[in-house]
């Protein structure tokens, strides 16, 4: 069980939905700039900038295992990934990309508020990421039979991360519902 807690842990990672959610949110928006240009700065601002610091405290053994289990080490991936996120705004803002900006608010909302209670509780990444990328989903395709496979896969993670011992129950609820009131609202 411990390995198949794992697999799904890994697969469902922030990492790998992080560049789904990309991906998502690019095609979900018209671009002035065009898909591609879009698509590279949303890769480097949101992804490869927030990893290579990720991997930068991990080798500097500033954080101690690649979930950042410890809340405390949390703090200074998850400003460095909002200041990141907040640039790439700026400068989509400045290339007059006003739907991209407004769409990415709405997912900064519940980042930002996931950053604050990180300061006071340990809350799921994981589990904020997927039901992310599960809404997002499902307004993209109003495919219901997807929208119940990604509550499966959140139904899933969520046991994983509670099995691993990595979150206690109610912070992968926390985790979930946390995106659930920002982004329905």
């Amino acid at each position: 069980m411990e390995k198949l807690a794992q697999a799904i842990s890994g697969i469902f990672s922030p990492v790998v939905e992080s560049l789904a959610i990309i991906w998502l949110a690019t095609n979900m928006n018209i671009t002035f700039l065009g898909w591609t240009k879009v698509f590279c700065l949303s890769v480097f601002f949101l992804f490869l900038l927030p990893y290579g610091f990720f991997l930068y405290l991990r080798k500097s053994k500033k954080i101690s295992d690649n979930d950042i289990s410890k809340r405390g080490e949390r703090h200074r991936f998850n400003i460095f990934t909002f200041f990141s996120i907040v640039l790439f705004l700026a400068i989509m803002f400045f290339f007059n990309e006003k739907a991209l900006v407004f769409f990415y608010i709405r997912l900064l909302m519940p980042f930002l508020i996931y950053i604050i209670i990180t300061f006071f509780w340990k809350i799921s990444g994981h589990m904020v990421v997927n039901s992310i990328f599960v809404q997002l989903v499902y307004f993209y395709t109003k495919n219901p039979l997807l929208l119940l496979l990604g509550i499966f896969v959140l139904f899933l993670v969520a046991w994983s991360r509670v099995y691993l011992k990595k979150h206690t129950l109610a912070q992968v609820v926390a985790g979930l519902i946390l995106p659930l009131i920002i982004l329905i609202f």
